[in-house]
């Protein structure tokens, strides 16, 4: 798919990534797949561990709007959440594109109350909000396998769990929603940000926005809800170090200079194997490293527990 290639029959397309939290993922994918949208919507999912069994018979009982596409690839040494959005990307056909967390799980009215806002008011980028289950919300979810969730019963339940006392609740997070042909114009995600990559893209979206005078701000959902389904730390995020060295000097430019195109990185798009080849040489950084990089940090932390320690009740 060439950077100007979009189908206009397709509003549109949906990029799910798996690696790790395939139990969680499942049920993500599913309710893509339910969603009550009555136009023609792809979604796209990119395996990166040998999990296909998993998710091809989810595919029974869809949306018939839906079209679904499953991509295996090679496992890699870590995680970059950017180089696979990158070849969801690449592979997308919508005029809009839809990034998701796979663990996260929409109600069936997700995408036709978004896409009504994308569309009428022919919004650039826009983002939802995100509601996350508590360990006990989340094994309720369970309960029921992703095949028992049907058409008719298309996680409409969990609606309203963001009102109940004590919710943690964000108001603008994700998905992240991009006219396909401004995605391609900024060059999608950095594949060197492997972590926090939505704050990358947010910086550089919004000021190549601005400056090509298409949008002043981002536009949030702040009442069209996303579940997040309970974890513990996956370690992805370990990467931050390295990726607040690309994105935090960058931001710091482009704040100085309205007009500066360093908004746009050179991503090969229109290059399938060059994509695939930056999501498999995504290497870690290595643990020691991260350590002696915040090491005043630690420190400084280390010695405030202890005079607290020795100067308290």
């Amino acid at each position: 798919m060439s950077i100007a290639s979009t189908n206009d029959d397709i509003p549109v397309s949906i990029i799910l990534n798996v690696m790790g939290l395939r139990e969680l993922a499942v049920y993500g994918f599913r309710s893509w797949l339910l969603q009550d949208y009555d136009r023609p919507y792809e979604v796209l999912l990119n395996l990166f561990a040998p999990c296909r069994n998993l998710f091809d018979p989810l595919v029974e009982g869809k949306n018939s709007n839906a079209t679904v596409s499953v991509f295996q690839y090679e496992t890699p040494a870590f995680f970059n959440v950017s180089a696979a959005n990158n070849l969801g990307l690449h592979k997308s056909r919508g005029r809009h594109v839809m990034f998701a967390n796979a663990d996260i799980i929409y109600p069936g009215a997700f995408l036709q109350r978004a896409m009504f806002e994308l569309s009428e008011r022919n919004i650039c980028y826009a983002v939802a909000a995100r509601c996350n289950m508590t360990a006990k919300q989340t094994q309720d979810v369970h309960r029921k396998t992703p095949l028992q969730y049907t058409t008719a019963d298309r996680f409409g339940h969990l609606a309203g769990m963001e009102l109940v006392e004590g919710a943690y609740n964000m108001a603008a997070l994700s998905p992240w929603m991009i006219r396909r042909d401004v995605a391609f114009a900024i060059g999608g995600f950095d594949p060197k940000v492997m972590t926090a990559e939505d704050r990358d893209l947010d910086y550089r979206l919004l000021h190549y926005l601005r400056r090509r005078n298409l949008q002043q701000a981002t536009v949030s959902f702040c009442n069209l809800y996303g579940y997040h389904q309970y974890h513990e730390s996956t370690g992805v995020y370990n990467a931050i170090f390295d990726a607040r060295a690309i994105m935090e000097p960058r931001a710091r430019r482009l704040d100085a200079d309205p007009q500066s195109t360093e908004d746009c990185v050179p991503t090969p798009l229109d290059d399938f194997a060059a994509l695939v080849r930056q999501m498999q040489d995504s290497k870690a950084p290595p643990a020691a490293n991260q350590y002696r990089r915040d090491w005043r940090g630690k420190v400084r932390r280390r010695a405030k527990r202890v005079w607290n320690a020795l100067t308290g009740p």
